[in-house]
């Protein structure tokens, strides 16, 4: 009696595990200066896929296979991810999506307001393309170091951000 007691807790509760470790992302899930929900900067592919219980979409490369884009096919609009040498290097959040960060910074915060949560880690720097700046966030410790949030901004509103490692999440045109 007690082993199938066991068998039938354990039917229930293997299901439930399962769908535990696969987590979706959605407009609610922040993004974090190492990624957004389960997905990790660093992850390949296949594991990002495993983690959200997703399939990615891989843009066509254009000059360089080494650094393509990718979203979930299921997944919120305005979320890319760009795949540098097989691995996550950075996550963009465009102005569809309505995602926030993982200290609630969003698009359409003002530049000041990024200052002021952000304080003396803010590096304020001209945009190459519109009247705006580019708002980069450092992070400090020996694992972190290298990781960054930036801000675009354009007439003084955050248009869209990123978070991602050096040097992919400086890069201004995608993969370039």
């Amino acid at each position: 009696m007690r082993n199938a007691v066991l068998l039938a807790l354990a039917a229930v509760a293997l299901p439930a595990v399962a769908l535990a470790a696969t987590a979706a992302i959605s407009y609610d899930t922040p993004l974090d200066i190492n990624g957004i929900g389960p997905i990790k900067l660093g992850m390949s592919v296949r594991e990002a896929e495993r983690a959200s219980g997703m399939k990615m979409i891989i843009e066509d490369p254009l000059d360089d296979p080494s650094c393509v884009y990718g979203r979930f096919a299921k997944g919120p609009e305005g979320i890319a991810f760009m795949v540098a040498d097989g691995r996550i290097a950075r996550v963009d959040i465009m102005d569809q999506a309505k995602n926030k960060t993982a200290q609630g910074a969003a698009i359409g915060w003002t530049e000041d307001r990024i200052k002021n949560l952000y304080g003396k880690a803010v590096k304020v720097t001209n945009h190459a393309y519109v009247e705006g700046h580019y708002l980069t966030i450092k992070t400090a410790g020996l694992e972190q170091g290298k990781l960054r949030y930036v801000f675009e901004t354009e007439h003084g509103k955050v248009t869209q951000f990123r978070s991602g490692r050096e040097p992919e999440v400086e890069y201004a045109e995608g993969c370039a």
